[in-house]
């Protein structure tokens, strides 16, 4: 009764009564039973040897394997067609008897890859943003959910960052907001204060600074390019920030020049984060900076090689299995990104190996005539909410800037009037009055990766 009281409330009452919850209940039960058991056991684990933690790797993977073959149709077909059983995978060495899971696999397989009893883990349902390809969708447990959660606190905990602390988010949260007659540039969610990236001119940013140095938040995470763009305006116009304990950036590559700018406009180190939706990897710096430590409680991964990187140094595939999704567990799951690996070994005695870099996401920031800069994953957000899902017959996109006034859009998919103007409408209402122009194709362009966002003045505006 509690529970539906408080989800039929007003947005305000729901924050008022989540500040009082999050007083009363101390962490980390604040956030569930579940979330506690998860961040406690991690906060353990991560110090075990790495030759413990790959036996915990073991155990969760022969569970999650004995239960795909029992209850998702998929598996069992693949088990069946090579002759296998369960107990032939023992451990992750094993895991080579089954093929990979592309993307396309969990598009065309999507029933048969859900569980028989999916509705016991109290699934939730999402989505990719399908900016550069066709959307993905997929089911992710809720105590995988929890587990994710408590993950990212504990990287958090590596930042610096206690329960409470003020955290200021620059990521592609508020998309909801924009377009409205009355703008919402920044909103307070419990200890997070949610700035828009949608809308980053020098007005803007102007007043996001001046919110900045009012609040002192111990925390900034954000997409890259968006800190990027936030630090350089900093720079240019040689204001003051507030600096603090750290910064958190992910879903993009950070560049080493977008390190170092960010790092010395706000005085403050800056940690990476490399994670997924689909939730079968993710890794993370240290205090020491040395690489992103691989979270192996989370996930197994393999680190493969194909074509793409035979002749990469030291480059590899990151082909992912989770260990506690049992809604539609990915089994050998082809991420799509980079790993650069070497050997080195972390000061801070963490059992958890290390990555010393991932490749792959990235993509230029693209400036509206009307004097916004979108980072590429802002991009990638306003893509999805406010376009692709009007869209008919669009497999891929791209976004070309040609210059400050032109933007070229590369779609792959049928021809038609009403997607354009789907596209160019939306496109005008986030970059200004800017002309635009449709390129069709039949296919990607084989040989070249395909980034969602391209600018060809990054020199001139940069």
């Amino acid at each position: 009764m509690i529970r539906k009281i408080y989800h039929n409330s007003p947005p305000l009452i729901k924050q008022i009564a989540r500040n009082i919850y999050e007083k009363i209940v101390p962490f980390p039960y604040v956030y569930g039973i579940q979330f506690a058991k998860f961040y406690k056991f991690l906060m353990k684990s991560q110090w075990w040897p790495t030759e413990r933690l790959e036996e915990f790797q073991n155990e969760r993977l022969r569970i999650i394997v004995k239960h795909a073959y029992e209850n998702v149709p998929y598996y069992r077909r693949i088990f069946d067609e090579r002759g296998l059983k369960p107990e032939d995978i023992k451990t992750k060495e094993d895991l080579k008897l089954l093929p990979i899971l592309t993307k396309d696999d969990v598009r065309k397989n999507f029933n048969e890859l859900l569980a028989k009893n999916y509705r016991k883990f109290n699934p939730i349902l999402c989505h990719t943003s399908g900016s550069t390809g066709q959307p993905l969708s997929y089911y992710i447990d809720r105590d995988l959910a929890a587990l994710i959660r408590a993950t990212v606190w504990r990287h958090w905990q590596w930042c610096g960052i206690k329960h409470g602390e003020l955290i200021a988010v620059f990521r592609g949260t508020l998309i909801d907001e924009f377009g409205k007659k009355r703008r919402c540039y920044y909103k307070v969610e419990g200890n997070q204060i949610h700035f828009s990236t949608f809308e980053m001119d020098e007005k803007i940013m102007t007043k996001y600074i001046q919110k900045l140095n009012q609040i002192k938040p111990a925390l900034i995470r954000g997409y890259p390019a968006s800190l990027e763009i936030l630090a350089r305006f900093i720079k240019e116009k040689n204001l003051s920030v507030y600096s603090p304990k750290a910064i958190h950036t992910s879903s993009e590559v950070v560049l080493p020049y977008q390190r170092k700018i960010i790092e010395d406009v706000f005085g403050a180190p800056l940690f990476d984060w490399y994670g997924h939706g689909e939730s079968t990897i993710c890794a993370g710096e240290c205090e020491y900076h040395k690489g992103l430590h691989l979270n192996l409680e989370f996930g197994y991964t393999e680190f493969i090689k194909t074509k793409e990187t035979e002749n990469m140094k030291n480059v590899y595939n990151i082909i992912s299995t989770s260990l506690w999704n049992f809604s539609m567990p990915f089994i050998r799951y082809d991420t799509e990104d980079l790993a650069l690996l070497d050997n080195s070994k972390c000061l801070c005695r963490r059992g958890l190996p290390l990555i010393k870099k991932i490749i792959g996401r990235q993509a230029d920031i693209i400036v509206g005539i009307n004097g916004v800069w979108v980072s590429p994953s802002s991009f990638v957000h306003f893509w999805k909410y406010k376009i692709a899902d009007k869209l008919s017959g669009i497999l891929y996109a791209q976004i070309v800037q040609e210059n400050k006034d032109f933007i070229r859009v590369k779609l792959v998919g049928n021809k038609s009037k009403e997607n354009e103007n789907i596209i160019r409408e939306q496109l005008k209402m986030l970059l200004g009055n800017m002309k635009i122009e449709f390129d069709y194709l039949h296919k990607i362009p084989t040989g070249q990766k395909w980034r969602f966002t391209v600018s060809k003045i990054k020199e001139d505006v940069l």
